[in-house]
């Protein structure tokens, strides 16, 4: 039947349909808030092969498989399937196909200087907020010094950050910083 055929695609590493469901209660799990911080570091939610707004993508450094890993072990959990391969330059693409995942996300904006954090992520437990925090600076942070940091185009996604960290005790601050060299127009903001 169509199961078997769709076994047999994910055997081999072709994607579901975009149609398949989610399975379980992502949203209660603070392991997928992590993931969501992933995304709004290093994600973008596109248009499929026929036109679709379903592929859920992350872009990682050369050397952060682990983190792509961390993706495909978390969604897999929820029935998503993931897939990951190097790019020319370094990078990893990692993305999955899943018109729910994508129409979550994409409350969250898209592309980087888009994106935000809705209200209602300031209601998440505590141990939720930390992760979609640990995501977020593991994909888009670094550590200097003692330090913790983060840099981003989107200064209503780094003020939402400063909010949650006020939140859970954790004092920062947002100040802009020079501009991004590869996109010399653009305003680069730093957490």
């Amino acid at each position: 039947g169509k199961s078997d055929v769709w076994r047999y695609a994910r055997a081999y590493g072709l994607s579901p349909p975009a149609a398949t469901p989610i399975t379980g209660d992502p949203v209660a799990s603070p392991d997928f808030w992590r993931i969501v911080g992933y995304w709004l570091a290093e994600g973008v939610v596109t248009g499929g092969r026929k036109g679709g707004s379903g592929v859920v993508r992350w872009t990682f450094g050369g050397t952060e498989q682990h983190l792509a890993d961390d993706v495909a072990e978390v969604l897999g959990r929820f029935g998503i399937l993931i897939r990951s391969c190097p790019r020319p330059g370094n990078s990893l693409d990692v993305k999955g196909s899943s018109q729910q995942l994508a129409s979550f996300l994409g409350v969250f904006g898209n592309n980087a200087g888009n994106k935000t954090l809705p209200d209602w992520v300031f209601l998440l437990p505590e141990g939720s907020v930390r992760e979609l925090v640990r995501g977020y600076v593991e994909g888009d942070g670094c550590v200097e010094r003692g330090w913790t940091r983060t840099t981003s185009v989107s200064l209503a996604l780094l003020e939402g950050f400063r909010r949650l960290l006020a939140r859970i005790g954790v004092v920062s601050g947002v100040m802009r910083t020079g501009g991004v060299r590869a996109l010399p127009h653009r305003q680069l903001y730093e957490l």
